[in-house]
């Protein structure tokens, strides 16, 4: 535990730097070394092959391979620029030496040939997959200058594929692949429309890739709109130590960076898990400076992931390539800093259920030591991280996670047997089978108070006539039924008699829900961590300190006001003509202090009021979005009743503080109560403890009303001008 904890974000940023330093040294060696022999090699006038295209449709494979044959040991061969035709599977053997190229291998648009077994190599053992171009070796560079690579002519692939069925090892050809290669860099390097992956790693150790540029792109306008390129991913790596991604399985010491993609399904560790018999290993994997692009949707629909995790399950159906399951392993160790993301699907996944079905044996491979840094932009749906059952994830980390989807909901991590994660709101070390966890955000103040005001003033108005019959039934000394109360009024003084006092309390509601709002945001984010996350106790506090604010700034005022409006308005000869008279008499008689008589109990019951309303409608908004299809924000219908519901909760747990905040404010309140203390004393000796419940049933009608009303138009309002809603 104490090991774990000294992992903080600073320990963390120098085990980085530390990384960094290593791996930087490592890149730079392969480099020196590699360079340093092709300069050994030119020093002594060793042997240089030159190429030019043959042209006009011509073969060029047999003139590549009789200069790679010459100049592949301890020599250089150079590609002019232009396209070089290739109408067979091709291995270059390269030691010690240099492949400049200034052209394009151009690998013949023929899908059933090369679908042909025996047309491509089968060097990458996973899910025995097909190559049509093989290196390998040891000591070489090839270095295409940005000018040059690799044209597979994948629109020919795409649109065979439009209408049949892909699996994996089917035969469609990797583009580029390294097998049993040792001491390599691949330099500036453009491979165009590869028809399935575009690179592959095998066997392989010391392997540097600087500048790497993957493009496939469906031009075919019969797909527009339709993902008909899958499976053409950037790089996959097996078996493979100390491989470096620069500008672009058992897989150890992985250093990527500066990786952009457009489009496609991200970053992914795995497919693992899915040879029963073979431990599957990822350990020291390093992502930094990755930028993932939605494109649109015409050209490419899909941008899945910033970084996704995934295995086979524990059960084993049918057998590679393309059935498999059962194998263990791990993978640990693994660092994603500095990601940018445009409005993927999801920021962050880990799933454990590849292939497989809900009666699966869980997955026996675990997940540990991942830890994400300094992530920025959009995401459709949360953050998800689904580890198995059988082998719960330990040492989840998140520093600066700062991505917020696009419709407006708040974001969110869901974590599903996730033994131990740092850096979420509220949480510490703990193993729970699942937990979602919404990250706090800070409404601009004008906002807050624009939308909180709104809704305040909305809500008392339709609700006014409840809030009027329960206070009548509050001053009451008999138990006299609210519609008895209504019958009465309307008889006397009209629908507009059940309106008494109205004004005092749209205007103090307008007042207080715009000052709740603005502080609940403001002390929310004052106990904020340094990251920006507020735990519940503390949102809770902050609920408290909202309601209290509320109290002594709006509440207290206006509803004293009120009280002794409506108080007044029950007497044969009423004194006051209206709100305005009726304050200047109260504040002329009795002072300031007449308008905020019972402010203790106000502030009491405000600031229970607030931390128990926000609370309830956090939670169960909370509930309610982890049963929704991820991303899918909460409707306004569902919204109104999380608040009601949240405003029933309030009514009971917070109605003996109604009560004697009513007391307190009556006409009689100075003869009859020394204090709040002492009107709860006789309440409770002189008419029984179910007196603090009076008037429950009309309050519990506002309220309820009041909460389905307050919240949909608070957030309604938020989106409407520009807010991300709360």
């Amino acid at each position: 535990m104490t090991t774990l904890a000294t992992l903080g974000p600073l320990p963390i940023r120098k085990v980085w730097d530390k990384m960094r330093a290593m791996f930087t040294v490592l890149v730079s060696a392969v480099l020196w070394a590699s360079l340093a022999c092709v300069a050994a090699v030119q020093e002594r006038g060793m042997k240089t092959c030159s190429l030019r295209p043959l042209g006009h449709g011509r073969d060029d494979t047999d003139q590549i391979e009789a200069a790679i044959a010459r100049c592949g040991h301890f020599g250089t061969t150079v590609f002019g620029p232009g396209q070089y035709n290739i109408t067979r599977k091709m291995t270059w053997d390269l030691v010690s030496s240099r492949v400049d190229m200034h052209g394009y291998l151009n690998f013949k648009a023929d899908p059933e040939y090369w679908l042909n077994a025996n047309n491509t190599y089968r060097v990458i053992f996973i899910q025995n997959q097909a190559s049509w171009f093989v290196l390998t070796g040891h000591d070489f560079v090839v270095d295409a200058h940005g000018a040059g690579g690799i044209n597979g002519n994948g629109q020919t692939w795409w649109s065979f594929y439009g209408n049949r069925s892909r699996s994996d090892g089917d035969g469609r050809p990797v583009s580029l692949t390294l097998s049993n290669v040792t001491r390599a860099v691949i330099k500036d390097f453009r491979i165009e429309a590869q028809p399935f992956w575009c690179n592959a790693v095998a066997d392989s150790k010391d392997v540097v890739y600087d500048g790497m540029y993957c493009n496939a792109t469906n031009q075919d306008p019969l797909y527009a709109g339709q993902n008909v390129v899958p499976n053409t991913d950037g790089i996959n790596t097996y078996r493979s130590d100390r491989v470096s991604l620069l500008r672009f399985d058992n897989s150890t010491n992985i250093f990527a960076k500066d990786i952009t993609c457009r489009g496609g399904n991200g970053i992914a560790v795995g497919s693992l898990g899915q040879y029963a018999d073979l431990p599957d290993i990822v350990d020291n994997l390093v992502i930094e400076n990755a930028k993932m692009i939605r494109l649109d949707p015409k050209v490419q629909p899909n941008m899945g992931s910033g970084v996704y995790f995934k295995t086979w399950t524990g059960s084993v159906h049918g057998s590679p390539p393309t059935g498999g399951g059962g194998g263990g392993g791990f993978v640990s160790n693994v660092i994603a800093k500095d990601v940018s993301l445009d409005e993927v699907t999801v920021p962050i996944h880990v799933y454990q259920t590849n292939g497989g079905s809900s009666s699966d044996a869980p997955s026996k491979l675990q997940f540990s030591n991942l830890t994400f840094s300094d992530w920025t932009g959009t995401s459709q749906r949360p953050t998800n991280i689904e580890c198995s059952p059988a082998v719960p994830c330990p040492n989840i980390r998140f520093h600066s996670i700062k991505v917020a989807p696009p419709n407006g909901t708040a974001p969110i991590y869901k974590c599903v047997n996730v033994a131990s994660e740092f850096g979420l709101p509220g949480t510490t070390p703990s193993t729970r089978p699942e937990s979602t966890i919404i990250m706090s955000k800070k409404e601009k103040p004008l906002h807050s108070l624009i939308a909180g005001t709104t809704a305040g003033a909305v809500e008392a108005f339709i609700t006014y006539p409840t809030e009027y019959v329960k206070t009548r039934s509050q001053f009451s000394g008999k138990r006299e039924s609210p519609l008895n109360i209504i019958k009465s009024t309307l008889q006397t003084k009209g629908v507009i008699g059940l309106y008494s006092g109205c004004m005092a309390l749209v205007i103090g509601n307008a007042v207080k829900a715009g000052v709740r709002f603005v502080s609940y945001d403001h002390f929310k984010h004052a106990l904020a961590d340094a990251e920006g996350k507020v735990s519940p106790p503390r949102s809770l506090l902050a609920g408290l300190g909202a309601g209290m604010m509320e109290a002594l700034f709006a509440v207290t005022p206006s509803e004293t006001i009120k009280t002794k409006l409506i108080d007044d308005a029950k007497s044969p000869n009423p004194r006051f003509r209206g709100l305005i008279h009726g304050t200047a008499c109260i504040v002329r008689e009795e002072g300031l202090r007449g308008i905020y008589r019972g402010l203790f109990p106000v502030m009491m019951r405000q600031g229970a009021n607030s931390a128990v309303r926000f609370t309830t409608y956090t939670t169960l908004k909370q509930l309610v979005q982890s049963r929704n299809p991820p991303g899918q924000p909460v409707s306004s219908f569902v919204t109104f009743g999380i608040g009601a519901v949240a405003g029933l909760v309030t009514v009971y747990t917070t109605m003996p503080l109604d009560v004697i905040k009513t007391r307190m404010q009556s006409l009689e309140a100075r003869q009859a109560y020394k204090n709040s203390f002492h009107c709860a004393y006789r309440i409770f000796t002189e008419e029984g403890i179910l007196r603090f419940w009076t008037g429950t049933t009309p309050r519990l009608a506002r309220l309820v009303m009041s909460g389905g009303i307050v919240f949909t138009v608070y957030e309604n309002v938020i989106k409407l001008i520009g807010g991300r809603g709360d």
